[in-house]
């Protein structure tokens, strides 16, 4: 190893001596190789040249030839060709001219002049033989034409107007051209149709050109050369003209430089391609042995130079292995330090956070000795100037931060410990968030040093804040929220969920939503709701579910997927809205508008109803008034009556259902009221059925109609003693005790007031109501009794007149059990009124004059008959106009008027306020068939009147109208 280091330099430049000389000797041979190419091009385009001219002559002969044939034939109106005259004026002096092997005039026949509208044939041509040898006499006779080449070749030549060339071989080496020239009539004809009428014939001349070319070469230099001549247009590219320049020897043949090239010439319309190839023998003339020498003398050179370096080296060779050893020492120490730097120059810089160098001095001051780019792209500051100045950095901090942030580099140079911050920074006037970490780098005599990195952070504080508003819009949602994976499993749920449901969240978590399920769905509609939202759609609708403790509860509900970014579905949230005040409130609605419904149509019919009833029942009075004598016969008319005023309570009731009805509401003992009203209700229980009440010991006071009471607890206790029919030990219970409303009864009967109540209970122990009819009890005319059994209006009446009162009524039934109604009826504090008993007799008047209006002719004949038979005169009017006009005409002798409320022309109203402006204190009393109610109200703005509503007894009118014409004589 020693000796060839020893060696190492010589030898090294021995090596590059012998590189050199080859790169010498390649670059002198590609001189001599370029040299020898731009010889042979220019051999190859001097004979090109020379070729050239030899092809132009013979065309330009043709030419000529055929510019003779023209003058003779067209010009001076020949009728034959003179061989001779031809080729003196052609320039063919000498027929023998051994490069012209024959000449010959083909003309178009007569008669092929008489068919030029169709193509020429081969038989539409004559022969004339200008000048030829012996051999080539009959070449181009009429009956030789047919030959497939030379036909088409003259076809061409006489559609294109130009020359057409053909070549055929004589012997081995002979090749012979032979051109067909078109002789026109004129030279204008310029399209096809117009040559071929145009066309007087051919001139076929034949060219031996190989003599001329080799005259055209003879005074070039003889040059190892071949080159062969071929029409360009032949697809055999067979030479029809060839030189070559080697013998005939088989090895000499077989020689190849590949050195060739080719040329192209065009002349007589025609292209021509010459191909040369530079023979052996032209390659040994221009041999140089320059490259050779110029190589033996850079070896010559490199052997000395080598020489010498093998002497300075045995000098040089320690101070050189010191020098190697100390350069390759320094170049791996620069190498590893520049990886290095590179290495954390591209941390820096692909980190999307700034890193900074910062060093707190022990005078109390500091400085940046390093920031990167990205600090400064962060908090939007100069590289150079916060170098220069490091308080620069802290006066874009936010005001609000400032101190916060000094505090914070404070206490971290104090306790060397590491420090993390928060805070705003004002960058290009926009407020951004930043975060500041660092940590203690180095400690020496002059400081501290610190590095960190600085973050913006506002993206992930925005993030932050929507994410803190989401949640707490899922906490405080009043909404259940569940968030599943995809797999359906539970990962999060909000508080509106377990106040609905009843389950924790630990309790939740990890489980499926099918705990909630309940079977009131059937499994085909889970299958479209998962369908759906597997499919990335949103699925909404209505279920019922199922609570912690087993109940179950109507819900709305929409299921939407979560995508991720490549819009894979991940999770699924659900929004659940608990539907149970919606349909309690639903349900209370329809039962409203279902009481709205039936208050218009019994209000529409009462009118008219009452209004027969009055009739009947008062012609059944004057009926009785004068059959006194027949007991049967009265019977049925008290049997009439008796019909007629149940049917007016009937109407009643519907009224007081419907809200059409007045109401006279009183302050009266529930507990005295509901002990007689047992009493009374007790007469129609059989004795089978065990019967109960337990009251309160306190009394109980309410304000209310006690008529219309007193039918609530006859109607309840009937239902309840029909459900009883057929059951052993059947029993009713009825109890009454104070109630304080609380917050659940509220929320079912938002409607009702005060706090405190009247709980009136009616119990059974029969069969109990079908869940499915129960919704339906209270509807007026539903019924689930025989033909005959039941009107359908018990409950409903029982409804309306607790609604009435302002109270509330809740049923609770268990098929095969029984049935619990309870009523809630709202307290009172004042003392009960004194109840005032009326007379139940007809009373007489004293021949006063009544006026009676009514649009009922039958009312009115009742009034009439009535009122006389009671002592009374009768004016009587058919609508409030006519009454009018009539106690104007009689109003001195008027002492009462009774009006029907609704009359056509004028109505009872407007007709009394007429009266009234005429005698401002005469009595009036209102007789009406509609709510009154709302006669009150209207009847307002007339004083001391009287209502009575139809259909009514005499007997209550007669008291009516002695009491009004009582108070008229004591005013």
């Amino acid at each position: 190893m020693g000796n060839f280091l020893k060696f190492q330099a010589p030898l090294w430049s021995l090596l590059i001596g012998v590189i050199l000389s080859a790169l010498v000797f390649y670059q002198v041979k590609s001189w001599e190789n370029a040299h020898f190419q731009h010889t042979f091009e220019y051999r190859a385009d001097t004979r090109t040249s020379a070729i050239k001219s030899v092809l132009d002559h013979v065309f330009e002969t043709a030419d000529h030839v055929v510019a003779v044939i023209h003058h003779e034939l067209v010009v001076e109106r020949r009728d034959e060709l003179v061989s001779a005259e031809i080729g003196a004026l052609a320039g063919i002096s000498d027929p023998k001219n051994p490069e012209v092997g024959m000449l010959a005039w083909l003309p178009r026949l007569d008669s092929a002049d008489a068919n030029h509208h169709r193509a020429p044939e081969y038989s539409d041509f004559d022969y004339q033989l200008l000048m030829a040898d012996q051999n080539r006499e009959n070449w181009f006779k009429p009956e030789h034409l047919s030959i497939p080449s030379r036909w088409e070749h003259m076809l061409m030549a006489m559609d294109t107007g130009h020359h057409q060339i053909d070549i055929y071989t004589e012997g081995d080496d002979r090749h012979v051209l032979v051109i067909f020239s078109p002789v026109y009539k004129r030279s204008a004809a310029d399209n096809p149709a117009e040559r071929r009428e145009a066309l007087l014939g051919f001139v076929v001349s034949e060219w031996d050109v190989a003599p001329l070319i080799d005259e055209s070469l003879r005074t070039m230099p003889v040059g190892a050369i071949d080159y062969y001549l071929s029409d360009a247009s032949d697809p055999q590219n067979m030479p029809f003209y060839f030189h070559s320049s080697r013998t005939r020897s088989g090895k000499d043949q077989a020689l190849k430089t590949g050195v060739s090239t080719e040329k192209f010439i065009v002349t007589g319309e025609h292209r021509w391609r010459v191909r040369f190839e530079a023979a052996p023998a032209f390659l040994q003339q221009h041999q140089s042995f320059t490259a050779l020498q110029s190589m033996g003398l850079v070896l010559l050179l490199s052997f000395m130079l080598s020489g010498y370096l093998w002497m300075t080296t045995r000098r040089t060779k320690e101070i050189a292995e010191t020098v190697k050893q100390r350069t390759a020492e320094l170049h791996a120490e620069k190498n590893k330090l520049s990886d290095s730097m590179a290495r954390y120059d591209n941390l820096v810089k692909s980190i999307p956070v700034g890193v900074y160098l910062f060093r707190f001095y022990n005078d109390d001051s500091m400085g940046f000795e390093y920031v990167s780019p990205n600090f400064c792209k962060i908090l939007g500051l100069d590289a150079d100037a916060v170098l220069q100045d490091g308080s620069i950095a802290f006066s874009a901090a936010h005001h609000d931060d400032l101190d916060n942030l000094i505090r914070a580099n404070k206490a971290a140079k104090e306790s060397l410990e590491p420090f993390r911050w928060e805070g705003r920074f004002i960058i290009n006037g926009n407020t951004r968030w930043v975060q500041i970490e660092s940590d203690i780098t180095a400690v020496d005599e002059s400081g501290s040093l610190w590095s960190g990195v600085v973050s913006d952070i506002t993206e992930r504080k925005k993030a932050e804040t929507k994410l803190k508003t989401l949640t707490k819009a899922l906490e405080y949602a009043g909404e259940a929220a569940v968030v599943t994976d995809h797999d359906a499993v539970i990962e999060y749920i909000n508080p509106a969920f377990t106040k609905i449901t009843g389950y924790s969240f630990e309790e939740i978590v990890g489980k499926k939503p099918n705990i909630l399920k309940s079977s009131a769905q059937d499994p085909s509609f889970y299958k479209v709701l998962w369908d759906t939202i597997l499919r990335g759609d949103v699925w909404q609708g209505t279920l019922i579910d199922r609570r912690k403790d087993g109940t179950y509860y109507p819900a709305l509900m929409s299921v939407a997927p979560i995508h991720d970014d490549s819009g894979k579905v991940t999770h699924f949230v659900s929004l659940q809205q608990d539907m149970s005040e919606y349909k309690r409130l639903e349900e209370q609605f329809l039962q409203s508008q279902k009481m709205e419904a039936i208050g218009v149509l019994v209000g529409g019919i009462a009118h008219d109803f009452n209004n027969m009833l009055a009739g009947i029942v008062g012609n059944t009075y004057m009926a009785k008034t004068r059959i006194k004598d027949d007991e049967k016969l009265l019977g049925n008319i008290e049997a009439i009556e008796r019909i007629s005023m149940r049917a007016a309570g009937m109407i009643k009731q519907l009224l007081t259902f419907a809200r059409k009805e007045h109401v006279e509401m009183s302050t009266f003992s529930l507990t005295n009221f509901l002990n007689e009203a047992i009493k009374l209700a007790a007469t129609a229980i059989p004795e089978s059925i065990e019967r109960s009440c337990e009251t309160s010991p306190e009394e109980l006071y309410i304000h209310g109609d006690s008529t219309q009471l007193q039918q609530v607890i006859m109607n309840l206790i009937n239902n309840a003693k029909d459900a009883l029919e057929g059951i052993k030990n059947g029993k009713i219970s009825c109890s009454l005790k104070p109630y304080i409303a609380d917050d659940s009864f509220w929320q079912r009967h938002p409607n009702c007031k005060g706090e405190m109540f009247a709980c009136l209970t009616v119990s059974d122990n029969g069969g109990g109501i079908p869940e499915n009819v129960v919704s339906k009890i209270f509807d007026p005319f539903f019924t689930t009794k025989g033909v005959g059994k039941g009107t359908g209006l018990g409950l409903a009446m029982v409804y309306g007149a607790i609604e009435g009162h302002m109270g509330a009524i809740e049923v609770d039934s268990v098929p095969g059990e029984g049935t619990t109604f309870t009523i809630y009826l709202p307290l009172v504090d004042a003392k009960p009124e004194q109840e005032q008993v009326s007379l139940q007799q007809a009373v007489t008047g004293q021949n006063e004059l009544i006026l009676v209006a009514d649009d009922e002719a039958l009312i009115l004949e009742m009034y009439k008959s009535v009122l006389s038979h009671l002592g009374y005169r009768v004016i009587a009017a058919h609508n409030g106009e006519e009454a009018v006009q009539q106690f104007e005409r009689n109003m001195r002798d008027i002492s009462l008027v009774v009006l029907d409320v609704v009359m056509p022309v004028m109505g009872g109203m407007d007709a009394a306020k007429r009266i009234r402006e005429l005698d401002e204190k005469l009595p009036i009393i209102f007789a009406t068939g509609y709510d009154r109610g709302s006669l009150d109200d209207a009847g307002r703005e007339i004083s001391d009147h009287e209502i009575i509503n139809k259909p009514f007894t005499v007997e209550s009118l007669s008291q009516l109208i002695i009491r009004s014409l009582d108070t008229r004589k004591q005013n």
